[in-house]
């Protein structure tokens, strides 16, 4: 099934993005493991696993557009820290590491990306 529309590929993998940081720091703090204040900085090893993998299912569905799913996975960040910004000035001083940070997280997305274009490839060649 390949969806036509990016915009839906890119508003889903957000979403997942988001609930990938969000659920495993939810979780580590119900069970009082985590250190970190908000979702980002308690971020989970298993986060990343999640980023992965809907970089991965985003090539697969649209292999003609594969980075997109990686890119937006983080894309909530961003925007999420501007708004704070607008909010409270004060309250992200090291923004431009920040966003430096939200950009390596989605690498392994993007070459997960790449990954789900070629299984879809391959996939159809046989």
């Amino acid at each position: 099934m390949r969806i036509k529309e990016p915009f839906v590929v890119a508003a889903a993998a957000s979403m997942a993005g988001y609930l990938a940081i969000w659920v495993p720091w939810g979780v580590a703090v119900l069970n009082g493991t985590t250190a970190g204040t908000n979702m980002v900085d308690g971020m989970q090893p298993v986060s990343l696993l999640f980023l992965t993998l809907i970089g991965l299912v985003g090539g697969m569905v649209i292999p003609q557009r594969c980075w997109i799913g990686g890119v937006f996975s983080m894309a909530l960040f961003p925007v999420m820290a501007m708004w704070d910004m607008m909010r409270d000035p004060t309250s992200h001083n090291l923004f431009p590491i920040e966003f430096m940070i939200y950009a390596a997280l989605t690498v392994p997305g993007v070459i997960a990306g790449f990954v789900g274009k070629s299984v879809v490839r391959f996939i159809t060649r046989a």
